[in-house]
């Protein structure tokens, strides 16, 4: 995966090292080999830069702080410790709150630091508000102390992705269905659509397949 601000990109590699690039010089200026992950998700995060720090994730489920002045390794966290599909699969930093997780633990850093389980399926960090699915057909709304706000089953549903617009969620799950369900987890409504395969992802509005997208009027 790799992000870009001004003359520099940052890069994490699939044999989970790290790398600084500055484009000016044309060069590495920052380069760290960590660990090979055995396994990965097929959700990779993406670095952050922040000021002059880059926050990197890694494909063995720890977050690295890396300093562009310095060159060196301000911090290593440790998300999760899982041996196998331990990736960081969420990363984003909200004001001065970091917001990480792997498929199965969330981590968020701001004056404390708050762990949480769940088997993760997507995240969206909305305004003050954290959303998940779970791999047990969950939507669940928590707060930045992983504090759980609210939660609705599907019952045997396998969701691929969701979008919020205005007062709804919109869910699809793998068996050719769109849930739409309002922001309270109270009223919901589905929909049969067209959907041969079961890979894809969301933006703000749109969600987009193989050889079909579907976008939230």
């Amino acid at each position: 995966s790799v992000s870009k601000k001004e003359n520099y990109f940052a890069l994490l590699y699939i044999d989970n090292s790290i790398e600084i690039y500055d484009i000016a010089k044309k060069r590495a200026i920052f380069n760290l080999k960590n660990d090979v992950a055995k396994t990965s998700d097929a959700k990779v995060a993406s670095p952050k830069f922040l000021q002059d720090l880059v926050v990197f994730p890694t494909l063995d489920g720890k977050i690295m702080v890396i300093s562009i002045k310095d060159r060196e390794v301000v911090r290593s966290i440790i998300v999760s410790s899982k041996e196998f599909f331990n990736n960081i699969s969420f990363l984003d930093i909200v004001d001065d709150t970091l917001i990480a997780s792997t498929s199965s633990d969330m981590y968020i850093f701001q004056e404390m630091e708050y762990r949480g389980s769940y088997l993760v399926r997507d995240v969206k960090v909305m305004e003050d508000k954290i959303y998940i699915t779970t791999k047990y057909g969950e939507l669940v709304e928590l707060d930045f102390t992983l504090k759980e706000l609210k939660k609705v089953k599907f019952e045997f549903a396998n969701l691929l992705g969701f979008i919020k617009k205005g007062n709804n969620f919109y869910l699809i799950e793998d068996g050719g269905y769109l849930i739409v369900i309002d922001k309270e987890f109270k009223n919901k409504k589905v929909f049969n659509i067209q959907l041969d395969e079961s890979y894809g992802f969301a933006t703000d509005n749109t969600f987009y397949f193989d050889n079909v997208y579907y976008k939230v009027p």
